[in-house]
């Protein structure tokens, strides 16, 4: 008679990922909202000083250094440096009894696949330039127009086809369709029913 093999716990993970100003966090809100009950939305940590209309431990939580993150515990699944600051989230923002949802990069997708313990479903928001950039530039009062055209000339490198070397499913974020429409196309195609039944 052989031993109980321990239960290896396998989070679900739905990772939006695109370019700069496609709706990612707002398709993020509408799934965080309409399904509530089963959805856990993944607050990242970062270095990066924060931003106007940000609130810490809502958008990101905010560090003045990595000193400081790994004082205080965290342990992290993925995380990555862009221009100087350090991007990143640690396994205590996953629950595994709901569905996880998150914004991510190419680079944390690529680095959470790889990992045995993650169900990691590539969702990838689309939009047009130039509603993009419209979105962008309304996102605070004083937009810092430098960094937002840096964004979009490092995303036309980094979201090259021959760059994404991983499965994913492209929704469209045009403002012809109400995000809420987007994030119900989304959890009905990607969420299945057994993805509900959780082990506790």
């Amino acid at each position: 008679m052989t031993g109980m093999q321990p239960k290896i716990t396998k989070y679900i993970i739905l990772a939006l990922f695109g370019k700069s100003g496609s709706g990612k966090d707002t398709i993020l809100n509408c799934l965080s909202k309409m399904y509530k009950d089963n959805v856990h939305s993944i607050v990242h940590f970062t270095t990066r000083p924060k931003r106007e209309n940000e609130i810490d431990g809502k958008d990101y939580y905010f560090f003045t250094s990595e000193e400081e993150i790994a004082m205080q515990h965290k342990i992290p699944i993925e995380f990555a440096h862009f221009n100087h600051w350090l991007y990143g989230t640690s396994i205590d923002q996953l629950d595994p009894h709901k569905i996880n949802v998150g914004t991510f990069s190419i680079s944390s997708i690529k680095s959470l696949i790889k990992a045995s313990n993650f169900d990691v479903r590539p969702i990838q928001i689309i939009a047009p330039d130039h509603q993009r950039l419209f979105r962008n530039l309304l996102r605070e009062r004083e937009p810092d127009c430098h960094e937002i055209c840096r964004r979009f000339l490092t995303d036309e490198i980094d979201f090259k086809e021959e760059n994404i070397c991983f499965k994913y499913q492209t929704y469209n974020n045009e403002d012809t369709e109400m995000p809420e429409a987007i994030a119900e196309r989304i959890w009905t195609e990607q969420i299945k029913p057994q993805d509900l039944v959780f082990i506790l």
